[in-house]
This record gives structure tokens, sequence and C-alpha cells, in this order.
């Protein structure tokens, strides 16, 4: 991967596939390792928890009520939360498709998730006190979503895959589908599909053995076309 990033700028009668895969925004390295589309991705993820955050803050200091503060941290975290693991779980497709690496955009969005689903499910049993948390079948799935992210959120790091080992590790973190199924099936039953279950979906289908061989095969062919420089 390193040897593709320094080729020089393809000339102009390079395939227009050789060119798209030059553009700046997909290719160069900005910041820390990251491209600028990747950077714009994070940057967005983590508006919602600095919001709740500050919303969390002002009630502390009662510029704001609790109730105010619930609301708000509810609304933040409900779709904000969904878009956010949506875009992880989509993040392998893409790896496939672009052959760039996504582990670490994954990994950051991921935490944004936990943190948004930890705030969303404790404004909730705030407001309505834990007995409700499974009291209807689309807080049931809520629930199991939230659930099963915690050891996931737990286990995000080097010191458990090395504890663990790579193959318990990844067997472990296969609950990411259940998750993600759990998710789909909260927002169907609530009847809001939005951005964030569309991407779930997408993450499915990226995933279908069909689908992600030909997404990998893209990757392949595009390299065997580019003009080899010396």
């Amino acid at each position: 991967m390193t040897a593709l990033l320094q080729h020089p700028s393809p000339t102009p009668t390079a395939p227009a596939s050789d060119r798209r895969d030059h553009l700046p925004w997909r290719r160069r390295r900005v910041w820390n390792g990251f491209t600028p589309l990747q950077l714009l991705v994070i940057s967005l993820a983590t508006i919602a928890p600095l919001l709740i955050g500050g919303a969390i803050g002002a009630a502390l200091l009662g510029v704001i009520s609790t109730e105010a503060m619930n609301q708000f941290a509810l609304a933040a975290g409900e779709n904000p939360g969904m878009i956010t693991f949506g875009a992880m779980f989509v993040a392998s497709p893409i790896q496939w498709l672009t052959g760039r690496s996504q582990v670490r955009v994954r990994k950051y969005l991921g935490i944004i998730f936990f943190l948004l689903a930890l705030s969303n499910a404790a404004m909730f049993v705030l407001e309505t006190g834990l007995a409700l948390a499974l009291s209807t079948p689309f807080l049931i799935a809520g629930t199991v979503a939230f659930a099963l992210a915690v050891p996931l959120f737990l286990t995000s790091n080097r010191r458990s895959q090395r504890a663990m080992g790579m193959k318990r590790w990844r067997t472990l973190h296969k609950l990411t589908y259940i998750v993600a199924a759990a998710l789909l099936g909260h927002v169907i039953l609530i009847g809001d599909i939005g951005p964030g279950a569309v991407l779930i979906t997408l993450g499915f289908i990226g995933r279908i053995p069909v689908v992600r061989r030909w997404l990998t095969n893209r990757v392949d062919r595009r390299r065997a076309a580019r003009p080899r420089h010396t």
C-alpha cells in the first residue's frame, strides 16, 4: 500500500479509474495517517458526544433542568448513534472496495457508538426506570444491542487481543452482527428507519460472500490495470 501511495500523478492519458484512485481526498494522508475523508467522518461522529457532554455539564451547573438535559441527550444520541454504528459497520466493505485499511476509523467509531449508546441508556433509565427497558419489543431489541456492545467495547484493545488470543477475540467480536441486527430491529419496530439503518443494511449486503468477492476483485483489477512505474 505504501508503494501505491508513492506513485506520481497519472498522465492525462491514464484511464479514468486510475485518475480517480489518485484524487487527494482519497489517497493522501494529512494527519496521523488519516485521509481527509476519514478525518471528516471522525469529526462528524465526535459532534454528538460533545453536545451531550455539554448538556450534562449545563444541567450540573443548573443552567438547564434535568428533564431538558434528558430530552436533549436522548435526541442527540438516538439517530447519531445509529449513523455512527452504521458507518462503523459499513467500513469493512469500504475497505474491501478501496483497498485502504479502515481499522482505526472503525475502532474510533465503535468507541463513539458505545458512548452514545451508554448515554442513551442512562438517560432512558433516569427518565423512565429500569423495568421499562424490557417492557416492549423495540426496547428489548435496544437493550440487547447495548448489552452485547459492552463486552465489545471492553475488549476493543490490543491487551485484550493478546490475553484472549486472536481466534477467541475474533469469535467474540462477531457479536457485532447480532448488535447490528438488534439495532435494525429496534428502529424497524419504532418505525423510524433513517440513514443509520440504511448503512447497516449496506454493511450486511457487503458481507454477502458473492458481494464481498466482487468488491475485492474490483481492487485487484484496478491495481492490475495501473501502469507500472520504474
